[in-house]
Parts: structure tokens; C-alpha cells; sequence
């Protein structure tokens, strides 16, 4: 009895593993720097390029870049959590309006895609790596060096 009263005491008094920071998370998944289905087309809707960076103040940003035809978007990344070894969810919020989304990025054999994207509201905007609306599939894309 005096040992499980002792080990409950240490259980409860040892601090618990301090969870990795933002920047931490986002180069545990390998995601920082750019991403395009080819890096040596410029962008474009069909060639998007997507720029992730952590900044040393602990902010994080995303950029989406479809080419001159459309607006470049901005998002700040406010948190990333690592849910199995091939998916990092991300809660990003669009600089623009600042509405907020719920982002699952899925990485298979080096490549990454978006898998499935909600808006806070709880509007469902891309989910199996299709994109809900127009049942256009998102693309792989490749890290660029």
C-alpha cells in the first residue's frame, strides 16, 4: 500500500512533458518552406504554390499563390497538432477577413495535400482531398527547394 501511495504522489507531483511549440510542430511534420504539384511550373490555379514559415517571435503563416489570375491569400497559423504520422491539423485564420479554418494536411512518400478543410461556422470545404463545391480534387504537391 505504501509503494502505490508513493507512486501516485509521483504521478501527481512530476510536471507534465511541455507540449511542442508551433514552429516545433510544423518542422516535426516537415512542413516549412514551399510546396507546388511542380516547382518548375510558375503559379497558377492548376499549379498552386503554398509558402509555410515560422517566424523566432512563435508566429507561423501560410501563403497561397494561384498565380496572377487571382489574389495571393494570407493566413496566420495559430495552432498545429500532429493527429497520426501522416496528418497535421492546422487552425488557420484568413489575414483578409479573418475568418477562421480547421485544415488537415495529409503527406504520403514526401509529397502533401489538403485533405479536408472546415470553416469555423462548421461549412465543410474540402474532405478526402476533394474540394466539396466542384468536386475538384487537390492536388499532390512537392516540396521546392
Amino acid at each position: 500500500m505504501c509503494w502505490l501511495l508513493l507512486a501516485v504522489s509521483i504521478a501527481i507531483t512530476a510536471p507534465a512533458a511541455a507540449a511542442p511549440s508551433l514552429e516545433e510542430t510544423l518542422r516535426g511534420f516537415d512542413l516549412l518552406g514551399s510546396w507546388a504539384p511542380d516547382c518548375g511550373e510558375a503559379p497558377s490555379p492548376l499549379h498552386p504554390h503554398a509558402t509555410y514559415s515560422a517566424e523566432p517571435s512563435g508566429q507561423a503563416s501560410m501563403i497561397y499563390d494561384p498565380g496572377p489570375s487571382a489574389p495571393r491569400s494570407a493566413y496566420a497559423i495559430l495552432s498545429a497538432e500532429r493527429v497520426t504520422d501522416d496528418k497535421l491539423v492546422l487552425r488557420e485564420e484568413w489575414l483578409h477577413d479573418h475568418s477562421r479554418l480547421d485544415v488537415t494536411l495529409r503527406k504520403f512518400r514526401g509529397k502533401m495535400k489538403v485533405w479536408y478543410s472546415r470553416e469555423a461556422g462548421g461549412n465543410t470545404l474540402v474532405e478526402d482531398g476533394t474540394v466539396v463545391a466542384t468536386g475538384y480534387v487537390s492536388p499532390w504537391m512537392t516540396r521546392c527547394l
